[in-house]
């Protein structure tokens, strides 16, 4: 039996209206990572996010549903940098399965439920406000319209579902944002996840690709030596110290960047000090910083983002040096690693890889080509850890994600879709 593709297009843009439907009920629903970094607004997890997903998935017809939560030390146990003394009570994964009578692959596809905070944001970041054709709130560009847009055309494939063969998995996953190191997907890999390919729809500006970027978030400890504000000169500041410390980031920052432009480095956080009436005793500092499968690949060791923190710790020293300050020379920072996002390169000739460029050159057109993956994703584990092939596609604007003002274009929703769809049948069935 073969999938005719001109119907499956026309039903999932017949479904246009449930996209906007499903995509404004999710936006509602706070799934704030509890990590976020919230002050004001309160966080209960991804859960009620992920029971709306289930059942969507039940009404969808699912032959099973794996809900579970991934267990604590998920991170040591997967051999994966991430934050330590996470709780994922009430924060679960869902995995449909949709069983096909015919054998045939098993596709998967990726999304995650966790939002960045909502603090600062300038609309309200719960009110999934359609307007101009586009969706407003947190989280409605990254990632709940990506992930509507995949649960659409799936829906519109089980149209056709005596047309396909093997097995179609969708996942929705915790902890991603927010540090996260992709506790949720690892937990898949960890309970037995198998697949032939998959694709991750937490992808930006309509960039295909079959790339991701690697990505460390380095933590810079500063020490100071508190005292009593009327006598500052009994104590060193921490603030001083970490002003140092900053001018030691910038020229790693310079560097990186005069070699590879296209790898962001943002450093997010700089604090010191409790109260005005004492010298701080200690400083930190925190940022993200990309890199590339070339830089690290060395001897056929895994990918691995500790030459960056090593080159970032040698620029901090630099600058001390350059400063003469002896009281850092004699009282280092630490530079750590709080998480470590391995980037991953999928083989070209690999069908997932052909078969996704087909489908986006069907509805974009032919100038179509790969891209290297802007933002890095758990899709990497999947690759490294389950060796599964994945692409990344999404069609939402970078520039609208993690902002005050987040929303998305219906329009580009349903692109997304439309090639989804595509792609799902090209790996499932053969094609009218």
């Amino acid at each position: 039996m073969l999938v005719n593709l001109d119907q499956l297009d026309a039903d999932i843009i017949a479904l246009r209206e449930q996209l906007v439907e499903i995509t404004r009920d999710l936006v509602r629903i706070n799934t704030v990572n509890p990590y976020s970094g919230d002050r004001q607004t309160p966080s209960h997890g991804e859960v009620a996010g992920q029971r709306y997903i289930e059942n969507t998935l039940k009404n969808l017809g699912a032959t099973s549903i794996e809900v579970f939560e991934p267990r604590e030390g998920i991170y040591e146990r997967m051999g994966v940098r991430g934050p330590k003394e996470r709780s994922f009570k009430d924060r679960p994964n869902i995995l449909g399965h949709f069983q096909f009578p015919q054998p045939g692959p098993a596709f998967l596809i990726n999304s995650h439920m966790d939002t960045v905070g909502v603090d600062g944001m300038v609309i309200d970041p719960f009110s999934a406000e359609l307007k101009d054709g586009r969706i407003h709130g947190r989280g409605s560009a990254d990632q709940k319209g990506l992930l509507t847009a995949a649960l659409i055309a799936v829906e519109a494939i089980l149209k056709q579902r005596d047309r396909l063969c093997g097995e179609l998995i969708v996942m929705s996953v915790v902890d991603e944002e927010c540090n996260g190191a992709g506790a949720g997907t690892l937990a898949c890999v960890e309970q037995g996840l198998k697949a032939d390919a998959g694709i991750l729809t937490d992808g930006f500006d309509y960039k295909l690709c079959h790339t991701s970027k690697g990505m460390i978030t380095a933590e810079i400890f500063v020490a100071g030596e508190s005292g009593h504000c009327s006598s500052p000169d009994s104590a060193v500041s921490a603030i001083d110290n970490t002003v140092v410390v900053k001018k030691g980031i910038d020229r790693f920052i310079q560097s990186r960047k005069e070699r590879n432009p296209s790898l962001a480095i943002n450093l997010g956080v700089m604090r010191s000090g409790v109260l005005p009436s004492v010298v701080p005793n200690d400083g930190y500092l925190a940022l993200n910083a990309e890199y590339s499968v070339q830089e690290v690949m060395r001897n056929g060791k895994p990918p691995s983002g500790e030459p960056i923190r090593t080159e970032l710790a040698a620029a901090i020293t630099e600058q001390i040096d350059i400063e003469k300050h002896p009281w850092l020379k004699a009282h280092p920072p630490r530079v750590e690693l709080l998480k470590d996002f391995p980037p991953v390169e999928v083989d070209p000739d690999q069908k997932i890889v052909r078969d996704a460029l087909h489908a986006a050159r069907a509805i974009l057109g032919p100038d179509v080509t790969y891209d290297q993956f802007i933002p890095t994703c758990d899709g990497g584990h999947l690759v490294l850890k389950a060796g599964i092939p994945m692409v990344f596609f999404g069609t939402a604007e970078l520039a609208q994600c993690h902002t005050p003002h987040e929303s998305v274009a219906v329009d580009d929703l349903m692109c997304a879709a439309r090639i989804y769809g595509r792609l799902t049948a090209l790996q499932m069935s053969q094609i009218d």
